[in-house]
């Protein structure tokens, strides 16, 4: 009884320590592995879901602005007889006039609703262009905002109606195609040239990213259609 009892009390031996360190240290593996897991999982998922965040605000802002452009020419900063037009674009940037730039019922100072605004690709991010006025002066600076970073490309195409009331790609608004007379639509809209106030009827545009590829988002402008059509 008392050889049992002090073989009890000696405790475990060498080998059972050794297999108990070995089965520890699988399992403490083993939750390690999952835990890592989880984790690089977690960070992908966060990201994934904060840049399709970024995108979905980038397009809704761009989105809710080309669809209130107005056929607004501006005087440029060098006081040219020649206005910009309405909305110029090429390839890679944008221009245009909208509507929409409410004025906050606290502030004092008057000022216009119409607001010339701008897209263009700088350092691989997409900024937008702000001028507090219209009509330019000499020193009229733009104020960039950063709107999306990491972008590799961005391409915008424009879309007008042709002779037999089809759609028409064009890289470049507005087109040579615009310049002809039009008196009733100057007399209407603004005392310019035709090229100058005609918008087209639908803006495309398009990102080509380095983690998402290439997305694209296609803005029919409301109300300009019948406008467009009935200058050709």
């Amino acid at each position: 009884m008392n050889r049992a009892l002090r073989s009890h009390l000696a405790g475990f031996t060498l080998i059972e320590l050794l297999v108990a360190m070995v089965i520890f240290a699988i399992m403490s593996t083993a939750m390690y592995s999952v835990f890592n897991s989880f984790q690089i999982t977690k960070e992908i998922t966060d990201r994934d879901a904060h840049r399709l965040a970024d995108l979905q605000r980038f397009f809704g802002q761009f989105g809710r602005e080309i669809q209130q452009a107005v056929m607004r020419p501006v005087g440029d900063e060098f006081a040219s007889e020649t206005h910009l037009p309405a909305l110029q674009g090429t390839l890679d940037t944008l221009e245009f006039t909208r509507a929409g730039w409410n004025l906050p019922p606290f502030v004092d100072t008057q000022r216009s609703e119409l607001q010339r605004v701008g897209y263009t690709l700088e350092e691989g991010g997409v900024v937008r262009l702000q001028w507090l006025v219209l009509d330019r002066a000499s020193d009229t600076q733009p104020i960039r905002t950063p709107m999306l970073e990491n972008v590799r490309e961005l391409r915008f195409r424009y879309f007008t109606l042709d002779q037999n009331r089809q759609i028409q790609e064009v890289q470049q608004w507005p087109t040579d195609q615009l310049g002809g007379n039009n008196s009733s639509q100057q007399k209407r809209y603004w005392p310019l040239p035709a090229r100058e106030v005609t918008l087209p009827v639908m803006v495309e545009i398009t990102l080509e990213l380095p983690d998402l590829g290439k997305i694209s988002r296609r803005y029919a402008l409301p109300g300009k259609r019948d406008q467009q059509s009935s200058s050709l």
